[in-house]
């Protein structure tokens, strides 16, 4: 499992990229690593990658997580887009969206190409490889 990440303050989003199989606690880990950056803010729009990623978790676990979630990033007006490659990982996306109604407008797609253009962003204006990582190859 790894994770990285990279906020572009000129855009008003984050960048990040999960790899490997993933863990409700190592998801948390990634959460509180983000807000702990002095550039985070509540407000900024994101674009998770999690292709190529196995959730080695349940929607039970998904909706404890909403808890730990929502004391960090609270309501917000911005947007989180997910990108997602396997059904089951997809299912449990929609799933933390539907949790998360209300409180943050989340999306998922497929493409990042899809994702970026909910954003509001011109395709391919985030660099391939954020900077910052969080893992255990």
């Amino acid at each position: 499992m790894d994770y990285s990440y990279e906020i572009f303050d000129s855009l008003q989003v984050i960048k990040e990229v999960y790899t490997g199989a993933i863990d409700i606690a190592f998801f948390e880990a990634t959460v509180a690593a983000l807000s702990a950056d002095p550039q985070f803010s509540r407000g900024l729009n994101a674009l998770t990658d999690f292709r190529g990623c196995q959730f080695l978790f349940t929607p039970d676990d998904l909706y404890e997580f909403r808890h730990f979630y929502l004391r960090i990033c609270g309501q917000a007006s911005s947007r989180s887009a997910l990108v997602v490659d396997t059904p089951r990982e997809t299912a449990l996306c929609i799933v933390f969206k539907q949790q998360a109604a209300g409180c943050r407008d989340i999306e998922v797609f497929s493409t990042r190409e899809a994702a970026e253009l909910w954003l509001g962003l011109d395709c391919h204006v985030l660099p391939s490889s954020p900077v910052l990582a969080l893992g255990n190859s």
